[in-house]
């Protein structure tokens, strides 16, 4: 039974919930630039090559995998309220990764984040279930994410400070790349604490938040040193701390699935 179901809602009501989702899913995966960055950042060349990093983390996975993607997904798992409690915690992780980097303008994003959230929300009549726990913590999980946690406060830290020290013509600081990279960081480790709760959905946010570090692990490893120098391209942490974000997303969603399976 889905989330509309339950609220004795009309066939009219969950469908257009189902295209709303998509229409937003559509603004957040192309409109601005999250499942485009996925997939371009990776043969960007010229001028833009020095954002292939920031396009794959910053867009890719901060706004193409932790937003764009289960908004897609809930257009027909319209029970999975976590997958909208994805959008909450990408509403958190933006507020403190702009207060971080002092990206006031950058706020902005998060009443962009906020329409579909409250749209959804009130389509589905979803407000107590947004609110509502889980069946119980995943202890696992939640250690996973834990430990996880200095790691990416460090990265962070480190990117915001580069967007609140950088030159205002420098082109990352204009497009406010360091602070989607800083997002991105913070988003992780949110996500994987919002997994734990095991709220309806759990299960797809979980494998979001590991695909979401494999991702960025794997551009880190690959942009590991930029062309004609020995530092790696911007946004990226290099080989080892690449491999790392690619092991902890592995480990991550296998002790998913696991969890899934056993219950």
């Amino acid at each position: 039974m889905d989330l509309a179901q339950t609220e004795g809602l009309s066939k009219r009501r969950r469908t257009w919930f189902s295209v709303f989702a998509v229409l937003f899913a559509l603004i957040f995966g192309i409109g601005l630039f999250g499942w485009i960055g996925l997939f371009l950042g990776w043969t960007a060349g010229g001028s833009d090559q020095i954002h292939r990093v920031h396009d794959i983390g910053s867009s890719g996975v901060a706004t193409g995998i932790f937003v764009a993607s289960p908004l897609l997904i809930l257009s027909w798992r319209r029970n999975d309220i976590g997958l909208v409690q994805m959008l909450g915690v990408a509403v958190v992780a933006t507020v403190f990764g702009s207060v971080l980097a002092l990206d006031w303008v950058f706020l902005v994003y998060v009443v962009i984040l906020a329409i579909p959230i409250v749209v959804l929300l009130a389509i589905s009549r979803g407000w107590r279930q947004f609110i509502a726990r889980g069946v119980g913590i995943a202890p696992d999980l939640l250690i996973a994410a834990i430990v996880s946690a200095p790691f990416w406060a460090a990265f962070a830290v480190k990117m915001a400070s580069l967007q609140r020290a950088g030159p205002a013509n420098d082109p990352h600081v204009e497009m406010h790349h360091w602070t989607g990279m800083a997002i991105m960081g913070i988003a992780v480790v949110l996500m994987g604490v919002l997994a734990s709760e095991r709220t309806p959905g759990w299960r797809i946010v979980a494998w979001l938040t590991g695909v979401g570090s494999i991702v960025y692990g794997v551009a880190s490893a690959v942009f590991a040193t930029y062309p004609g120098s020995t530092v790696p391209y911007p946004g990226s942490e290099g080989a080892f701390w690449g491999t790392l974000a690619i092991v902890w997303g592995i480990v991550f969603t296998a002790l998913a699935e696991r969890r899934a399976r056993a219950t």
